[in-house]
């Protein structure tokens, strides 16, 4: 997308939507992994009695 100036085509406009668009869904895929990872610890912690946040360390 290196453009000699300023001018930004339609093309590329449409480029940056389909980018934008897709960069925003792995970002909520991201946010739900993540907020799954912290509900599936906190279970194990109350169910178990296992802090995984600490479990590998040493």
């Amino acid at each position: 997308m290196k453009k000699q100036g300023k001018e930004v085509t339609e093309e590329d406009y449409k480029k940056l939507l389909g980018e934008i668009a897709s960069l925003k869904k792995d970002l909520t895929q991201e946010r739900l992994r993540a907020d799954f990872y912290e509900e599936m610890v906190a279970f194990g912690k109350e169910v178990y009695g296992i802090d995984l946040k600490k479990a590998g360390t040493k």
